[in-house]
């Protein structure tokens, strides 16, 4: 597939070159209608009455005919014996004025070509029916159609391959993994996302479901399957999923009572935002990004107890009322655990806390992950918004599953396939470098198939033209297309060949020199004077005779 993209990008550039080429001629030709021009003139006016610059207007009619079929110019005769040359109204030669033609690069796809302009001023020409004309209808439609007829068989199906591969797992589990698709934007919702490239259309569409992070344990081989909901029902839509959040969320609690473990969360107080952000383990930072109003100093305390103030404090920090960090660091350092109480100018408890479910994509799997398996996992964003999931201990490997949502092939979690269309379409190079990560199976049983075999029946899938179509449907539909279009083109040259040949012998019958006309004018001249010059060596004949007498 990236050989016939590549043959069709390098058709279209080769084209491209060639109409850079024809315009250069072209002006080449307008300058020798013109400098023509000025000679038949000077010729024809200059010399003796009734003198035509016959050589000089036969070269001027055949550059004219040149530039015609390059550019679909109307060509003229004036009074005084020059051509007037124009495209569609516009000027090109017009008495001592010459316009020329150039080329502007524009982007096209993924590549520059050049338009044709007026130099002038840089308005586009419409060439019609000419053979610069030609050359861009096929540059920018023809290869163009099929380009795009390629790009969609080869998205659609690493879409769909994608998708089922996903469901499955390999030999070995990951241990860590890095998504391969970047998203531009990490706060925006997940059927919403934008990505470093233009997808075919109807594919990296995510949509309201779930999907299930498999956890095997080395130990024992068992296997524990964790549910993430995928929320874009718009209801409420601050609650829809977004792959992170790069403002600061909520105080957010994520595990249930009686215990909780807190993540990033902010603690709202009256005219004031204080933000905070877990780090090391057993440490949790809190950023007072505003004074704290009509206060002095301030503590921030977390009990064990979800009730506040009541039960064992496990972490404390304080400072000073006004901007700047707080740190907890709690007691042992093996987690912050508990209820957070905000105390500050002497009052207890005088803020109140809102609990706010994570609503992120990197959340819900921290979340879940941390459910069954508390402080083994890792998920998290890298700079340019790939997901990170890591697990810091070797006896728990994980894999995907079970995924309505899409969301796994459109943020590139193992998929087999890397890329968006024909051109960037290739083999995930973790898998071309780790084959045990091919998702053969459904599930980690050694010997299982079950996902294989569902890979393989793509091949019959219907998934392209409203589920209408199997892949082999859609690439035979494109070579049928291509070979009905050859054949229009081919029967529509014999035509155009056969009018052009009627068209210009109906203008030779008026212009053109007749050969057997002349051929037997030549005769009829060559006999005159061979009869004259029998006549003159006649009569020489016969004076010598009578001088000699």
């Amino acid at each position: 597939i990236r050989n016939v993209d590549g043959k069709l990008y390098d058709m279209r550039r080769r084209l491209d070159s060639n109409i850079v080429d024809t315009v250069n001629r072209a002006n080449v030709l307008i300058d020798e209608i013109a400098s023509l021009n000025d000679q038949v003139v000077a010729t024809e006016q200059g010399g003796l009455n009734g003198v035509t610059a016959n050589d000089l207007r036969d070269r001027r009619t055949v550059v004219s005919k040149e530039l015609a079929n390059l550019i679909d110019a109307s060509i003229t005769e004036s009074d005084n014996g020059q051509y007037v040359v124009s495209v569609k109204g516009r000027m090109l030669v017009y008495e001592q004025n010459v316009y020329h033609l150039a080329v502007e690069e524009k982007s096209s796809d993924d590549m520059l070509i050049h338009e044709v302009v007026f130099e002038k001023d840089r308005d586009t020409i419409d060439l019609g029916q000419s053979l610069l004309g030609g050359m861009v209808e096929v540059r920018d439609e023809t290869i163009m159609s099929y380009r795009k007829e390629v790009d969609t068989l080869a998205g659609n199906f690493m879409w769909e391959f994608n998708r089922q591969h996903n469901q499955g797992q390999g030999l070995s589990g990951f241990s860590s993994l890095t998504t391969t698709v970047q998203v531009l934007d990490s706060d925006a919702k997940l059927n919403a996302l934008e990505y470093g490239f233009t997808p075919v259309e109807d594919t990296y569409k995510v949509q309201n479901g779930n999907f299930e992070v498999m956890v095997r344990s080395g130990t024992n081989g068992q296997t524990t399957a964790i549910n993430i909901e995928i929320d874009l029902d718009g209801s409420p839509a601050d609650e829809d999923t977004t792959l992170a959040r790069s403002d600061t969320p909520a105080f957010r609690i994520t595990d249930a009572a009686p215990l909780h473990t807190l993540t990033d969360f902010r603690i709202n107080v009256p005219e004031a935002s204080i933000p905070a952000f877990t780090g090391p383990e057993g440490q949790l930072y809190f950023n007072i990004t505003q004074d704290v109003p009509a206060i002095g100093d301030y503590t921030v305390d977390v009990y064990r107890d979800p009730a506040m103030g009541a039960g064992d404090l496990v972490a404390t920090g304080s400072r000073t009322g006004a901007a700047g960090d707080v740190v907890l660091t709690e007691f042992g350092g093996s987690g912050i655990n508990g209820a957070v109480r905000f105390v500050y100018g002497g009052v207890d408890g005088a803020v109140s806390t809102q609990v706010v479910t994570g609503t992120s994509l990197v959340e819900k799997l921290q979340t879940g992950l941390n459910t069954k398996f508390p402080g083994v996992f890792n998920v998290s964003l890298d700079n340019q918004n790939h997901v990170m999931i890591k697990s810091s201990s070797a006896e728990y490997t994980f894999a995907f599953g079970n995924d309505t949502s899409g969301v796994l092939a459109a943020l590139g979690f193992n998929n087999f396939f890397t890329g968006y269309d024909a051109g960037s379409m290739n083999i995930n190079a973790s898998l071309d470098e780790n084959p045990d990560r091919l998702a053969a199976a459904s599930n980690f049983v050694s010997g299982n198939n079950d996902n294989a075999v569902a890979l393989l029946q793509m091949r019959e899938a219907k998934v392209f033209s409203n589920d209408s179509a199997t892949v082999d449907d859609y690439y035979q539909g494109i070579i049928g297309r291509l070979g009905i279009e050859s054949s229009n083109a081919e029967h529509m040259l014999a035509t155009q060949k056969d009018l052009l040949t009627r068209t210009e012998n109906q203008r030779e019958e008026l212009s053109g020199v007749n050969l057997d006309e002349e051929l037997t004018l030549m005769i009829q001249y060559q006999r005159a004077f061979q009869s004259a010059a029998k006549f003159i060596n006649t009569a020489n004949t016969l004076y010598e005779a009578l001088i000699n007498m």
